[in-house]
């Protein structure tokens, strides 16, 4: 009787150009994934007529505007920061409000061409799609899984919060750059990569933010830091052997921001028509609840009535509302968190997510 010998077939090993190529592969179908479900998001307007107003609300109106007057200021030789079209005759600072000037430049040939309710429409889709793609990317930096990293993008990039600011507040949609500002914040914090060059594109990536959303940027760097000190914390031993490398970039990235934005920021805070004072005549029309991450609202398609009538307490409207997670969510961070709490990384985020 004839034994027969069945070998293991060879590995076959993965060289850098493949596995770049395979990443470049995977990148354009979860980005074309994400651009197609954020279309369906807005199906009503692509279906139909992309001139045609989402969600009729004042604060879209307003975003709205602001896509306009950019172009309109520029052709025209205007201050693209400052109208007095509206609010005549003192005018409208529109660095201190909601401006978004980044934004009217990308949109600007939509905006000539098919007018700026079509710039909103498409701007808003592409914030969904974008945020999503950059929270892929982010994540992809921590996971070899990809579909794990395309789920963490799908859940930034389509969570609660997005949907209902999708309902009108274009600046507070479009944030795909807060994970690349914590990306290279990172790389520069681990001794990752070359110190000059992620210290140019954390500030070219500060400028950015700050051109789309002066408060999604103080927001983010609250967060920065609380997780540059959590970093130092759970790296002790190696902090400062990293100190001078995190030190240039950070100097870098700091410094190109600075000079870019010195003008830009005494404009919003000493420019004409800033404001002194509150900034909010009612500051608790927009406030999150500690039942918030747990109570839906009428934004998701599970929520009983019970239950949407607590939460439409929470702020002025359900659009301002938008601390829900679901407790689904928060059982699966929760049990993931305490299965994984050996590794450094999942502690600091834990932590920086708590």
């Amino acid at each position: 009787m004839v034994n027969a010998v069945i070998r293991p077939a060879k590995s076959v090993a993965i060289t850098p150009s493949r596995w770049r190529e395979r990443c470049r592969t995977h990148l354009v179908l979860a980005c074309t994934v994400y651009f197609g479900l954020a279309v369906v998001c807005y199906w009503h307007i692509w279906g139909s007529d992309i001139t045609t107003i989402s969600f009729p609300a004042g604060d879209q109106y307003s975003s709205i505007w602001n896509l306009d007057w950019f172009s309109f200021a520029l052709l025209h030789g205007h201050d693209p920061f400052f109208s007095s079209y509206i609010n005549y005759p003192s005018g409208v600072n529109l660095l201190t409000n909601t401006g978004a000037p980044l934004l009217g430049l990308l949109s600007m040939p939509i905006t000539l061409l098919w007018g700026p309710i079509a710039s909103y429409n498409v701007m808003m889709t592409l914030g969904l799609a974008a945020s999503a793609t950059s929270g892929y990317v982010f994540i992809s930096h921590w996971v070899r899984w990809k579909p794990a990293a395309f789920l963490g993008g799908l859940l930034y990039g389509f969570s609660p919060y997005e949907i209902a600011q999708g309902a009108g507040h274009l600046n507070l949609v479009f944030v795909p750059v807060p994970p690349m500002i914590l990306l290279c914040l990172y790389k520069l914090a681990t001794h990752r990569g070359s110190a000059s060059r992620n210290g140019l594109l954390l500030g070219g990536l500060i400028v950015a933010q700050f051109f789309i959303s002066t408060e999604v940027l103080a927001d983010t760097a609250v967060i920065a830091l609380i997780g540059l000190v959590l970093l130092a914390v759970a790296g002790r031993e190696k902090w400062r052997s990293y100190l001078p490398h995190a030190a240039i970039g950070i100097g870098v990235g700091g410094g190109l921001a600075a000079v870019l934005l010195a003008y830009p920021v005494w404009f919003a805070l000493a420019g004409p028509a800033s404001i002194s004072g509150p900034i909010q005549l009612i500051p608790q029309a927009y406030r999150a609840d500690l039942l918030g991450p747990i109570i839906p609202t009428n934004f998701q398609l599970l929520a009983p009535a019970q239950l949407v009538h607590i939460s439409s307490n929470f702020a002025g409207n359900p659009v301002e509302n938008g601390s829900y997670l679901g407790v689904p969510l928060l059982l699966v961070l929760s049990i993931g968190t305490i299965y994984l709490w050996r590794r450094s990384d999942v502690r600091v985020c834990a932590i920086m997510g708590a």
